[in-house]
Formats: structure tokens, sequence, C-alpha cells
């Protein structure tokens, strides 16, 4: 925004700058500035389009998860009541939704997963979107053994961890009426100080998740799995994320890991 206001000024000053050069200057570097004025602006132009695209792409894919949580019956019918998908959307980005559209319970009850230690993919250039509860929600970290008291639902085991990784820490997001969570986060960290992020969320009747990656920096696959399909993205500093669903528990992989050893990560996940 700043350039934008400053050009003017900058044009001022550079053709004041040329009327006083000898007349053997003025019309060769006239010239030359307006070529480099019709290639800023056409700078500009395109960020602003990019800007307003990727405005789009936010909206576009809000507007979608509120039809999966509000749609009516009619719409609803032929899907299953556990699906995920993949939708392109404009300004190069990329959607994932992953949901339960069975809507036995009223309303849904989606809460949303804290960002915690994203120091390693901090230029993923994604965003996450989840439907708000309207519950404000806090984090504890608890030991694992405490883990299936505190949750809805029993996490799956990790019997193979990638090489060198161990078990951190475990978060957990609780409500104020202290009720067991729907979502658990594992972290994991290798000798590196590398980190695994697992994250795990029930998703109750109605209720639905989704993210967002650029197509423009990022490399988005299908990949097949032991117990269904995955989205995997991988970034340009190596960090890959893998989605998928375990029945009704979305499964939202992040670390520093080959394409291979995250697959064999996450189908040797055992659901209890």
């Amino acid at each position: 925004m700043e350039d934008e206001e400053n050009d003017p000024l900058f044009e001022k000053a550079f053709e004041k700058a040329i009327q006083q050069m000898p007349p053997a200057f003025h019309s060769t570097h006239h010239n030359s500035w307006q070529i480099t004025q019709k290639k800023l602006k056409a700078l500009n132009r395109r960020k602003r389009r990019n800007r307003a695209l990727s405005y789009v792409a936010l909206i576009t894919a809000s507007i979608m998860i509120g039809s999966f949580l509000f749609g009516t019956s009619a719409k609803t019918k032929a899907f299953s009541p556990i699906y995920q998908s993949i939708v392109e959307l404009p300004g190069q980005m990329i959607s994932f939704f992953f949901g339960n559209q069975d809507k036995s319970d009223k309303g849904a009850k989606t809460i949303p997963p804290e960002e915690r230690d994203t120091s390693h993919d901090k230029s993923n250039n994604e965003s996450s979107i989840h439907p708000l509860s309207g519950q404000e929600s806090h984090t504890i970290s608890v030991m694992e053994d405490e883990v299936n008291n505190k949750l809805t639902f029993t996490p799956p085991s990790f019997p193979q961890l990638p090489e060198g990784y161990q078990l951190s820490r475990i978060d957990i997001s609780v409500q104020p009426n202290d009720a067991k969570s729907n979502e658990v986060l594992y972290v994991f960290k290798n000798e590196e100080a590398k980190l695994l992020r697992v994250n795990l969320q029930q998703l109750e009747s109605g209720s639905v998740v989704g993210s967002l990656a650029s197509a423009a920096s990022s490399t988005v696959e299908i990949i097949p799995l032991l117990r269904g399909k995955g989205y995997l993205t991988s970034m340009p500093n190596e960090t890959k994320k893998l989605e998928f669903m375990l029945a009704n528990l979305y499964i939202h992989i992040v670390g520093n890991l080959s394409k291979a050893d995250l697959i064999a990560f996450a189908e040797s996940m055992n659901q209890k």
C-alpha cells in the first residue's frame, strides 16, 4: 500500500531529474522510464490480483464449509456420513474437507485446533479453517497414561515411530466446563530438534474441518492408504503434511519426513 502511495512522488521526482538532463539524454531516458513505469504498474496489478484471489479462495472455502454444515437433508443423503474431499479454489489454492454428516445431534461441535510449535512450517503458506463452537478452550499438557481419561475417544497407538523420534509431549484442548476433549496433539521430537506433530480430532455428528494449501508453492497428492486415502502436501522447506480419516477420527500429521516414512508411520497407526 505504501509503495502505491509513493509512486506519484517517485514519478514526479524522476521526471524533474530527466528535464534537467541534456537534450541528448532526455529522449532515451524518458522512453526507458515509460517502459519501466509500465512494468511497475503491471507488477502492482498482479500483486493486487493475487491478494484478491487469496481472499476469494478463503471466502469460497468458508462458504463450502457452511454448505456442508447447514445443507438440507435432501442434499446430504447422497453422501456417506464420514467423508473427505479435495477442491480447487481461485488463486491457486486447494482446500481439503473432512466431516461427519450424520446430523443426529444438534449443531456442529467442532473445536478448532490451536497452532503450536509451528517454527518448522511457518513458510507453508497455508491456513486452516475450522467452524467455531462459540466456546473458548485452553490447552493442557498431560502424561501418556492420562490421555484416555481426558478424551471422548480412545486414541490410536503409534507402534512404528520414524527413526530417532520420541514422544515429547501431549496437549489436550479443554473446554470451560471441564468436559472431556475431542481433540489431542501428540508432539514427537528427534535429536536434531525436528518436530513431528500428530493432531487427532474426533468429528462429532454434523461437524466438519478443513484446511488450505497453496498450489503455487506446494505439491498436493492423493495417496492410497491401507484404510482409505489421504492428502499429502509437500512444502518447499521439505516439510510434509498428511491428512486423512480413520473412522470418524480426523488425523493431521506434519513433519520433516520423507514421503515413504510419513506414509509408513500413518499406516502403522492402530485404532484401539
